[in-house]
């Protein structure tokens, strides 16, 4: 129900849960210009990411307000990655997000 894509370590678009929601998104993780590189190698991925949305999740946690990535759309990242890691070993086609209808 959404896309997002980044640049580097900064998010570089967001497009999900409306126009308030997209602003929100950016103003916090946003880039501040367009440029930036994308790797081709899909193991080099940095932490920056995961080290912003646990310092997010703290901040939340602290002022009783709901994190940037709520428990669901978490729950459905690891579902997807589980159904990546499924269908690479059976060969079969993993369908995802039957809890999400």
């Amino acid at each position: 129900k959404g896309s997002f894509s980044r640049l580097g370590n900064q998010l570089d678009f967001y497009e999900a849960g409306g126009p308030k929601e997209r602003e929100r998104m950016m103003a916090q993780f946003g880039s501040a210009s367009k440029t930036g590189a994308v790797s081709s190698d899909p193991m080099a991925v940095k932490i920056e990411g995961h080290r912003l949305s646990v310092e997010d999740m703290v901040k939340a946690l602290r002022s009783g307000r709901e994190p940037a990535i709520t428990i669901e759309s978490g729950t459905h990242a690891v579902e997807i990655a589980c159904a990546i890691y499924k269908a690479n070993s059976t060969g079969r086609t993993v369908k995802v997000g039957h809890a999400h209808k």
